[in-house]
């Protein structure tokens, strides 16, 4: 494991692979850099050759929307990796909380009823008709991990990263 203190984090410094004879066979391909809201996420995709077929709703996580202005970043991550988005109403920074930010997520006593009170958002869910909910923060998806549960929805939830590793095309020359 490196060592943490040492990396460059300043964006665009660090060079993580030499991507230069990539570059010419793929494109948008792009030198991944550190990137706190996802920006850089998507250049790892090609969207043409794959995408996720189920239909998708997405969490827009309180603190990342209202604080970060993220939601058309989420959007577009998304969107390029899924054929059929569906919007949850109200969406971005209107949405309905999860009910697991500010610590909420760690308080395991309370999980049922957390769970119960949020019936707003199993409904808000339902009415997508989504089969895939893709929740980027983790105490959302905690949240909506019970929510689901405690409903019974029919949906499955994913952070970006499976997202992305469904998508992504791995070069020949790379593969094991």
């Amino acid at each position: 494991m490196s060592d943490i203190y040492s990396w460059d984090w300043d964006n665009g410094k660090k060079l993580v692979a030499d991507i230069s004879e990539w570059e010419k066979k793929y494109i948008d391909i792009r030198g991944l850099t550190p990137s706190e809201d996802g920006e850089a996420i998507a250049a790892i995709v090609q969207p043409e050759k794959r995408k996720i077929k189920e239909t998708v709703t997405l969490q827009d996580p309180c603190n990342i929307i209202r604080r970060a202005g993220a939601a058309e970043k989420f959007r577009y991550i998304v969107n390029q990796t899924c054929e059929n988005f569906v919007e949850m109403y109200p969406n971005k920074e209107h949405n309905f909380c999860c009910n697991a930010g500010g610590g909420l997520a760690v308080l395991a006593q309370w999980t049922a009823h957390k769970a119960r009170g949020n019936k707003v958002k199993a409904e808000q869910i339902l009415r997508t008709g989504a089969k895939i909910l893709i929740a980027p923060c983790h105490n959302c998806n905690v949240g909506l991990k019970d929510v689901i549960k405690y409903w019974n929805l029919p949906v499955k939830l994913m952070f970006f990263d499976e997202l992305l590793e469904k998508n992504m095309l791995i070069p020949e020359e790379l593969k094991a």
